[in-house]
Parts: C-alpha cells; sequence; structure tokens
C-alpha cells in the first residue's frame, strides 16, 4: 500500500500561472460527496469549475486539465475512491504540487508525510472545505508561497529518483548513477 511504498512521481514543470478564472477547480470522477462538495462551494457564490467522467463536462485531456490548473486559485485534491473514503492520499496530491498549483486537499492519514499543512491545507467536511478556500481566496500572496513551497518539497522528497534508493535499500540491487554520470560509475 502507500503506507509501505509512498507515492512518487518525475518531475514536471510548473504550469505557467494565468488569470485567475476559477475560484476552485476538481478534475475527477464526479461521486455524490465529490457533487455535494462542489454544490457547497458553488452556493456559496464561488466559481467552481469540474472535469471527469459524470459531470456535465466531461472527460478531459491532461492538456485541458493543466490548461483548468493554470486559471485556479485553489485545486480541490480529495482522497475518494468511487465515493468511498480510502486511508492514503492520491497521486494528485503529488502531481499538483509538482506543477506548481495550491490545493486543499481531503484529510488522509497519511498526508503529512507528504505535505505540511502550511503546504497543502486539508479538509474534512464541505464546512472546513468552504473555509479553507476562503483562507486562501483571501490572501493570494500566502496562496502562491504555499504552492511554490510544495512544489520546492515534491521535487526534493517526491520523485523517483530520491524514493527508489530507500526502495531499494537492503535488497541487493544497485541504484541507478546518476544523470549525466559515466557509464563506468554504474559498474563500480
Amino acid at each position: 500500500t502507500t503506507r509501505d511504498v509512498p507515492w512518487a512521481t518525475a518531475p514536471l514543470p510548473a504550469v505557467a500561472r494565468l488569470p485567475e478564472k476559477w475560484d476552485v477547480v476538481l478534475v475527477g470522477r464526479r461521486t455524490s460527496g465529490r457533487a455535494l462538495l462542489v454544490e457547497r462551494l458553488r452556493d456559496a457564490g464561488l466559481r467552481v469549475a469540474t472535469g471527469g467522467l459524470g459531470w456535465p463536462e466531461g472527460h478531459l485531456s491532461r492538456p485541458e486539465m493543466l490548461a483548468r490548473y493554470a486559471q485556479a486559485a485553489v485545486v480541490l485534491t480529495t482522497a475518494d475512491w468511487e465515493g468511498h473514503p480510502v486511508p492514503m492520499v492520491k497521486h494528485r496530491l503529488l502531481d499538483t504540487a509538482m506543477l506548481g498549483c495550491f490545493q486543499v486537499a481531503q484529510e488522509a492519514p497519511d498526508l503529512r508525510r507528504y505535505f505540511p499543512a502550511t503546504e497543502v491545507p486539508a479538509y474534512d467536511s464541505p464546512e472546513e472545505l468552504l473555509a479553507q478556500v476562503r483562507r486562501a481566496l483571501a490572501d493570494p500572496a500566502a496562496r502562491l508561497a504555499a504552492a511554490d513551497a510544495a512544489r520546492r518539497r515534491a521535487l526534493a522528497e517526491h520523485t523517483w529518483q530520491v524514493r527508489w534508493p530507500s526502495r531499494c535499500a537492503g535488497l541487493g540491487v544497485a541504484a541507478p548513477p546518476p544523470p549525466g554520470a559515466a557509464p563506468e560509475a554504474a559498474r563500480e
């Protein structure tokens, strides 16, 4: 499980930040729980964009998702699966951080293994989500600083290049040479 083998990802370029069109963006399959979150945010007067199976916008390609993220003040990252709570974060948590987007994540037992609350705040209810989003919208400078800090952490701690050696420790498997190293270095 991700408790035993934490998520990792390849380094990704940050999205180009564009003028904010959306207060919140949620990309992922529509579930009843996610629909309730979106409804609560919209009822509070927030501009919310969705995308994914079951939403009116339908499935979004990766470029379409990145375009939404580039225009979002907040990306909503859930920790559910098919409408069921799961005791883990999703890979999208790392993906969103790597892209340099500010996110509010659904509370999960292992969330803080990845990011502190100062970088990725969490929510445990629709009301707590609304409060976190309002707090983020009220302080754009802090929001951007948190997104930048989460991106730096993702690059420093959550790539496969960083994670893989610790996963292979004790297995008698040599770590790959650093990028650009001479082939002889791999045999030593």
